[in-house]
């Protein structure tokens, strides 16, 4: 990512949360274009996705929306690097134990509360039609974060 990068945490819950709020790949597009809406000005921003869709058509879809919002934007998908970081904790000695989803869960929602801002599409309340990142960043002065 880099030292300089602005760090976002994306989260779509999907299973259980279709009825409660839309996800479907047309409001993301329209969501994720507002609320990354004139952060070429940040400089470099990352963001780390995370969801529930284990649709690979979906979850590369996603990955192309955001992508596609602005060459400075890059894509990380949180829960494959949380994988492999765990995996290769396990072969170099740590406890087999970590290799479970709610250690993997406890590990995304760590990484999340370093994040300088938060996109979410979950249930009804946290399914708005924008969450403009350039307003959050106003709101709040962030701790850097390192991210390695």
């Amino acid at each position: 990512m880099g030292p300089n990068s602005t760090v976002g945490f994306f989260h779509i819950r999907r299973g259980d949360a279709k009825k409660e709020c839309d996800t479907s790949l047309e409001r993301m597009q329209r969501y994720i274009e507002c609320s990354l809406n004139n952060t070429e000005s940040l400089g470099p921003v990352a963001i780390l996705f995370a969801t529930d869709e284990r649709d690979e058509g979906y979850r590369h879809s996603i990955r192309d929306l955001i992508t596609g919002a602005g060459k400075h934007i890059q894509f990380y998908d949180l829960e494959a690097t949380c994988d492999e970081h765990i995996q290769r904790a396990v072969q170099m000695g740590a406890p087999s134990w970590r290799m479970n989803n709610y250690y993997k869960f406890t590990l995304t929602q760590r990484v999340s509360s370093l994040s300088h801002f938060k996109l979410e599409q979950r249930r009804g309340i946290k399914c708005n039609d924008c969450d403009n990142v350039q307003s959050q960043l106003e709101k709040t002065i962030p701790t850097p974060a390192r991210f390695v």
